[in-house]
C-alpha cells in the first residue's frame, strides 16, 4: 500500500470525506496484516475520527503526534471483514 497522505481543503472538512477515506484503506489493510501509522498536529479536530478509527498515540512530537492502528480482525462497518479466529 505504500505511503500516502491525505487533507481536506477547510470548505470540505466536517463532510465525512476522510472517514469514508481512511475507513476504506482500513478495510484493505486489514486483510493483508498491514498496521497503519499516520501524524497529525496537535489540536486537529481529526484525532478524535482517528481515536473512534483505533488509532493510538504512540510519539508526540512536539506540535504533532504519531499515531497507530494494529490490524484489526473484524469491522463494524464491513459485513464482508475477515473474521478468521
Amino acid at each position: 500500500m505504500g505511503n500516502r497522505s491525505s487533507s481536506n481543503l477547510p470548505a470540505y472538512q466536517g463532510q465525512g470525506i476522510s472517514k469514508q477515506l481512511l475507513t476504506e484503506w482500513l478495510a484493505r489493510a486489514d486483510p493483508a496484516d498491514i498496521a497503519v501509522s499516520l501524524a497529525v498536529l496537535k489540536g486537529n479536530k481529526a484525532i478524535n475520527l482517528y481515536r473512534r478509527l483505533g488509532f493510538q498515540i504512540v510519539t508526540d512530537s512536539g506540535n504533532s503526534f504519531k499515531m497507530k492502528r494494529e490490524r484489526q480482525k473484524y469491522h463494524t462497518d464491513d459485513v464482508s471483514a475477515d473474521i478468521r479466529p
